[in-house]
């Protein structure tokens, strides 16, 4: 029988911030939608280089994507979900990544290329 790593007070504030960016991500990009700030996922597309042009309703795949995001961070602060080593090395750069899909959807809807290019 295992018994659950508690998290530390520090463990334990790493979590909420992970859980606010996966809520971060998605509420700015259906928030930018709703709210029709900006360029729509298919302005932005069509938008783009003739070269590497994506559909528009390829950006649907983000629906999906944020459901992930948002299960990964309720799972984050769950009282059963012990501390270890994974989460420990995967929490801040989850929150980086989480952060940047955020900051893209909004560098995107503003038609900032540079911020929004490889």
């Amino acid at each position: 029988m295992s018994s659950i790593i508690r998290p530390t007070a520090a463990q334990q504030t790493r979590r909420f911030v992970v859980l606010a960016a996966a809520l971060f991500a998605p509420i700015v990009g259906y928030g930018q939608m709703l709210l029709g700030w900006g360029q729509s996922p298919a302005e932005f597309s069509a938008d783009g280089d003739q070269t590497l042009r994506v559909a528009g309703y390829a950006f649907t795949i983000w629906g999906l994507i944020y459901t992930w995001l948002i299960a990964y961070g309720v799972w984050q602060v769950l009282p059963r979900t012990g501390e270890s080593d994974l989460l420990s090395r995967m929490g801040w750069p989850s929150v980086a990544g989480m952060v940047g899909i955020g900051l893209w959807v909004i560098a995107s809807a503003a038609d900032q290329d540079a911020a929004t290019s490889c």
